[in-house]
């Protein structure tokens, strides 16, 4: 029998950053039960979030009194923005144990996304109560980074709440449990931004992009900061970064386009400021359609609408984040599946790109068309074999489909 671990040091992360394994706590599981919970987390990692459903579902008739599975739904529902429902699951959890820390956590999380502020401090301050309790049960050590995560949200939650003191408790403790927590000296430097210390702000800003220069975020508000209290010359290299790493980015754009030209380039600072109209409508467009998607999240075209203006903009995996929740609402649609597989060969995931291919062939084999795309594919893959079937299959069901003849034309001699 596969037996998962026990889940008492994995640190929280938030309902969008699922950790690779649930991990089953205390309690030995039934063969069946096992093998459930297994295939249902390899569906959820899958994307497969209908099918994960249904299995954790029948784990929970043979084993009702486990709370890892509760959990698992909740991670699911969260990871498709059924916030409601994931609400309703960590809370079966916490009933079934009510020292299950990492549900106390995902459950401040939500109520963080669900605009529940207070409500998010009471459930970080819980899941805080519970490692103090354990460690004075076990005379160990509070596992200090999960707590740093949750010191984390506690601020960004007072901040929310206008409790800008408290905030700032809560990121400087997690910064002594872990020096080199780049996000929070990245809050900590909005924190002052907003209370209109700019020096210590960048103080923090370069303290959090030291520890992490691969986040986007560190370079581009560093640059701005720079840029805001007259050190152009600085800000337009890290301007520069966040720009070709996030071309859709209207902020950087403004800031490159107005630091430029108070250096004397003008021309150079006019073509970043000539297109910020668009980017910023685009944009604008994007948070109305991701607002209207997350208040009306059971309306699948909401999210179709959402992901294909995060395309538009060059923003692919929030995109198929979008789809995702599309799909999780209409898992039939042959439209949804087809704008996923494309998506995925923007992403360079071919292994994505045929498996919504086959889902949507599975459903019906009849169209010659989505034979042709899963050929391309496979051809690309360098898995001629199953290419050249697959056009045969389209000509099969298509046999006047022009695309299909040219690509076996094409390797009819071999690549």
């Amino acid at each position: 029998m596969t037996v998962l671990l026990v889940n008492t040091g994995c640190s929280p992360k938030s309902d969008d950053e699922v950790s690779s394994k649930t991990y089953l706590r205390r309690k030995a599981l039934t063969p069946e039960v096992s093998h459930l919970l297994i295939k249902a987390e390899d569906s959820f990692h899958q994307g497969d979030f209908n099918t994960a459903l249904k299995l954790t579902d029948s784990a929970a008739v043979d084993a009702p009194e486990l709370a890892d599975i509760p959990y698992l739904q909740g991670l699911i529902f969260a990871k498709v923005t059924q916030l409601n429902r994931a609400k309703a699951a960590y809370e079966r959890v916490v009933a079934l144990d009510p020292n299950y820390r990492a549900a106390w956590f995902k459950l401040g999380n939500n109520a963080f996304r669900r605009y529940k502020y207070g409500e998010a401090v009471s459930m970080y301050r819980k899941e805080q109560q519970l490692a103090r309790e354990k460690a004075q049960a076990s005379h160990g050590e509070i596992d200090l980074e999960r707590q740093r995560t949750t010191l984390l949200q506690l601020g960004r939650a007072y901040i929310e709440l206008g409790k800008v003191d408290s905030a700032e408790q809560a990121y400087l403790q997690a910064i002594a449990i872990d020096g080199s927590y780049a996000e929070a000296y990245s809050d900590l430097s909005a924190l002052h931004k907003d209370n209109g210390d700019y020096q210590t702000a960048i103080a923090y800003s370069r303290k959090a992009l030291k520890l992490d220069p691969e986040t986007v975020h560190h370079h581009y508000f560093l640059g701005l900061l720079l840029a805001q209290t007259g050190q152009e010359q600085e800000a337009i290299g890290y301007l520069k970064t966040a720009i070709e790493q996030r071309p859709w980015h209207p902020g950087a754009h403004y800031n490159m386009g107005q630091a430029l030209i108070r250096l004397g380039r003008m021309e150079e600072g006019r073509d970043y400021l000539a297109g910020i109209d668009s980017i910023q409508t685009l944009a604008d467009l994007i948070d109305e359609a991701e607002f209207t998607a997350r208040v009306n999240p059971d309306v699948p075209r909401r999210w179709i609408k959402l992901a294909r203006l995060l395309r538009r903009a060059g923003r692919h995996q929030e995109a198929m984040d979008a789809y995702d929740v599309a799909l999780y609402l209409s898992p039939k649609s042959v439209t949804i599946q087809r704008n996923v597989a494309n998506l995925s060969l923007s992403l360079s995931d071919t292994t994505g790109a045929i498996k919504r291919y086959r889902a949507i062939l599975w459903q019906d084999p009849s169209l010659g068309e989505i034979w042709v795309s899963l050929g391309a594919v496979y051809a690309l893959s360098g898995r001629l074999e199953e290419a050249r079937q697959a056009w045969q299959n389209a000509l099969r069901y298509q046999p006047d489909n022009v695309q299909a003849t040219a690509w076996l034309a094409k390797f009819q001699e071999g690549p």
